[in-house]
């Protein structure tokens, strides 16, 4: 196995170990990986051989090859429930629950023949590992060679083929995957920063309305404060001003009339 330390961008071999049950994986390709939260990567679908120039054929989707990046071994773990068909070209992602959620592929060596059920999810909390089908209407077209991605609430699907065709797309599928018991496809997504908007001004909002509120009346306040200041300094000034002008008018008035 090859590994690239991202840190230092450096390749180098790692040594691999085997349990009882088997030393090497076969040689494979088309497969995808998905790493776990526990530092495992699970390898699923794809085709394989027995040797480095033999035949290939497609791989079981129930017997799951594992590989344990903390223990640098391989193992391999015989999945139960609803296993799908055989299949390449199709795509797996992880979701919050920790599910592997696999979508699309082809089951066949011309591409032509779409690999079912098209959604499926392998639970690998279970164990052993279950596979379970989502129950999802409004299907989209069947697709491989695709990428999936998760954002957020939603798995988004991207280019790749329409499969039984040669076809080739650029339009986006979107599945929402907000509640684990009724996945559903959508035309419309919010996106992250709508989502993260909306959530913090669940939280935030009000304390912020709070906020700039007392801003806004600590700063009138304030004004009408310094206003009112102004004024009494004012008329006090002029009231001042006025009564000095009075004295020396009576001071001035005797000599007048002396005059």
């Amino acid at each position: 196995m090859n590994i690239l330390n991202t840190k230092y961008f450096s390749w180098y071999n790692m040594m691999i170990l085997g349990s009882q049950k088997i030393i090497n994986p076969p040689y494979w390709i088309d497969f995808t990986a998905t790493i776990l939260s526990s530092g495992e990567i699970v390898y699923l679908g794809g085709r394989q051989s027995t040797s480095s120039s033999g035949n290939l054929t497609f791989a079981k989707m129930n017997e799951i090859y594992i590989f344990n990046t903390q223990s640098s071994s391989w193992d391999i773990i015989n999945a139960s429930g609803d296993v799908p068909n055989s299949r390449i070209g199709h795509s797996a992602v992880l979701n919050s629950n920790n599910d592997i959620i696999i979508y699309g592929g082809t089951s066949s060596e011309d591409w032509m023949t779409p690999a079912t059920p098209d959604l499926i999810i392998l639970k690998v909390d279970s164990n052993p590992y279950q596979w379970m089908i989502p129950q999802v209407n409004n299907k989209p077209s069947p697709r491989s060679f695709h990428s999936a991605t998760i954002v957020g609430k939603y798995m988004i699907i991207a280019f790749g083929q329409l499969t039984g065709t040669s076809e080739l797309t650029n339009s986006l599928n979107i599945l929402n995957i907000s509640d684990n018991t009724n996945y559903y496809w959508t035309s419309s997504y919010m996106s992250f920063i709508e989502q993260s908007t909306d959530t913090e001004s669940t939280n935030l909002n009000q304390p912020f309305l709070s906020a700039h509120l007392a801003t806004i009346l600590g700063g009138t306040i304030g004004g009408i404060v310094v206003l009112i200041i102004m004024i009494v300094v004012t008329v006090l000034l002029i009231k001042t001003w006025k009564e000095n002008s009075n004295m020396r008018g009576r001071q001035q008035l005797p000599s007048s009339q002396n005059s």
